[in-house]
């Protein structure tokens, strides 16, 4: 099988925050580290910060909560709201994560109410409103954060399994389709950014 690309030449920022891909064919691709989508003005975004968008404007795993878009969700991810779920679920026991979610979730619709923080563009007391105390799935939130994916999940790497690795067929990402997401959700506009 040939490769997606050939890569000709890879060259970093002085800060290793983006690589610029230079492919054989004369494409070429710019690729964000993560500490650079976190130190990036205006995005700010951490791990739990994108997990928190995902949650609030849908994602894989869930439809999200109506009225609550990537504009909305990414103010909140600024105000550290990923952040100190992603802490709780990864250092709680599953009760107390629970009561701590409650919490949490109070906490989040009091600074929808009132953009303590000033990150939301105005006060959200509609869609504070219409949030519930359980909206986060402790399961999709699982998935989000431990994904199952061919090298955790015994039946996927069981030689006798009907699932076998072997019988996969490839299926390389679409970069047009990851630029135009980009452009849209992050507002990476600039032709070096989504070449």
């Amino acid at each position: 099988m040939e490769p997606f690309f050939k890569i000709s030449r890879i060259r970093s920022d002085y800060l290793n925050l983006t690589y610029s891909i230079q492919g054989s064919s004369g494409e070429s691709y710019t690729l964000y580290t993560a500490k650079a989508i976190q130190e990036t003005k205006p995005l700010c975004l951490t791990h739990g910060g994108m997990v928190l968008i995902a949650l609030m404007s849908g994602g894989d795993y869930s439809k999200g909560t109506p009225g609550c878009g990537f504009s909305i969700s990414s103010a909140l991810a600024r105000c550290g709201f990923g952040d100190s779920l992603l802490h709780a679920f990864n250092s709680m026991a599953p009760k107390d994560l629970e009561t701590y979610m409650e919490q949490w979730c109070k906490d989040l619709r009091d600074e929808l109410r009132s953009n303590s923080m000033g990150n939301l563009h105005s006060k959200q007391v509609h869609l504070a409103d219409q949030i519930p105390l359980n909206f986060i799935n402790r399961d999709v939130l699982e998935l989000y954060l431990n994904p199952c994916t061919s090298s955790t999940d015994p039946d996927l790497t069981d030689p006798d399994s009907m699932y076998s690795p072997a019988d996969w067929r490839s299926c390389e990402p679409s970069i047009g389709k990851i630029a135009n997401f980009c452009s849209q959700k992050f507002g990476w506009k600039t032709t070096e950014a989504l070449a």
